[in-house]
């Protein structure tokens, strides 16, 4: 698996899985601008990383999942998240709050998907004097693969990620996780 960037090594899935087919892919996230509550005396926030963590072949017909860690040292009320994937390859089954998120007393977990243009939206919300802030597994995303593709990608397309105030704290960029489809 490819090296994270910063922070802990990646936690891999479950024994159900080969080790040999699971890696993490990270993402950073920049600062934008700092907010007030968050800035550091330098005027920067240290960066926002989400690893995709899952299978790297999965078969037709199989269902599998996959699941973004973050390590998120800014406090963050609300995290939106926009996730890209080829309908044509993959079909969204559900998502559910990993234990990292289950632990913060959310107010909101919605899950929506354009399943004609491959597009999920998914918005957390931390309930009153709560914050996402740590380290953990936040979402757990399932599929089932629909047709063989040499290389197919789900993505974090929502670049956006707010602070406690509500105001922008950190843009995404993404780095996406790349599977491989087999008959």
């Amino acid at each position: 698996p490819p090296p994270l960037a910063q922070g802990p090594p990646a936690q891999r899935p479950t024994a159900s899985t080969s080790a040999a087919q699971d890696r993490a892919t990270t993402v950073a996230a920049t600062p934008t601008r700092p907010s007030a509550a968050g800035a550091a005396a330098d005027g920067s926030n240290p960066p926002f990383m989400v690893a995709w963590m899952g299978p790297f072949r999965v078969k037709v017909g199989e269902e599998f999942k996959v699941t973004l860690r973050v390590n998120s040292p800014i406090a963050l009320r609300v995290v939106p998240l926009d996730i890209k994937f080829d309908p044509q390859v993959l079909s969204f089954v559900d998502a559910q709050q990993g234990e990292f998120a289950g632990r913060l007393g959310l107010t909101a977990f919605d899950a929506t998907v354009d399943e004609a243009s491959g597009l999920i939206r998914i918005v957390m919300r931390a309930g009153a004097g709560q914050a996402l802030q740590g380290q953990g597994d936040l979402v757990i995303l399932r599929f089932t693969a629909n047709t063989p593709w040499k290389q197919t990608q789900l993505s974090v397309t929502k670049n956006e990620l707010k602070d406690d105030s509500g105001g922008v704290a950190a843009v995404i960029k993404s780095t996406p996780l790349t599977l491989r489809v087999g008959g």
